[in-house]
């Protein structure tokens, strides 16, 4: 790791190092050399790691930039999207086992409905839900919080959120993982 480390700034390596956990510090960093990949296949190697800044609302962007990015951790996988021109978020989720009746008050009444109509599968349902969930908040660069969760519904396609139009598309990793993209425009996979 600390090989990886002298590749990427002090402020970032900082960042990374400050959490105790190796296993967290581990996916932060992939995290970063996935970004770092993506603007060298992109062609946007002008775009330096060590430019990033915090919005605002303290989304990490490249200052006076199109190019918008989100980073996304959850076990042992990181994930990165970038897109030219578009709001973007990411979320990955490791899908495992756990009690939603907590989790279930961050849902809306359609999203909650759902769930119970598919029983069987409702943990798989839930995990994509709140993919969804995440991944269009972070595209629309808001702070995650308890009423922002409750109040974001998912169950339609578009999502609408403050009157701007979010699309979403999930990918499956492996067995055990989903993951959501989300953008203020239409995503056509390929």
């Amino acid at each position: 790791m600390q090989t990886l480390l002298q590749v990427l700034s002090g402020d970032i390596c900082a960042d990374i190092l400050k959490y105790k956990n190796r296993q967290e510090q581990l996916v932060r960093l992939g995290g970063k050399l996935l970004l770092r990949e993506m603007l060298q296949y992109l062609g946007l190697s002008s775009y330096s790691l060590n430019t990033i800044h915090k919005s605002g609302n303290q989304k990490p962007c490249f200052p006076s930039s199109g190019f918008q990015f989100n980073l996304a951790h959850s076990g042992d996988t990181s994930i990165c999207a970038g897109a030219m021109n578009r709001s973007i978020g990411v979320d990955i989720e490791q899908i495992k086992s756990i009690d939603t009746t907590l989790l279930l008050t961050y849902l809306t009444k359609n999203e909650r409905n759902f769930l119970s109509d598919n029983p069987p599968s409702s943990i798989a349902h839930f995990y994509r839900i709140w993919t969804k969930k995440e991944a269009v908040l972070k595209a629309a660069a808001n702070d995650i919080d308890d009423s922002i969760l409750q109040k974001t519904d998912t169950s339609n396609e578009p999502v609408i959120l403050d009157g701007k139009a979010f699309y979403a598309h999930h990918l499956y990793l492996e067995d055990d993982y989903i993951a959501c993209v989300a953008t203020d425009k239409k995503i056509n996979p390929g």
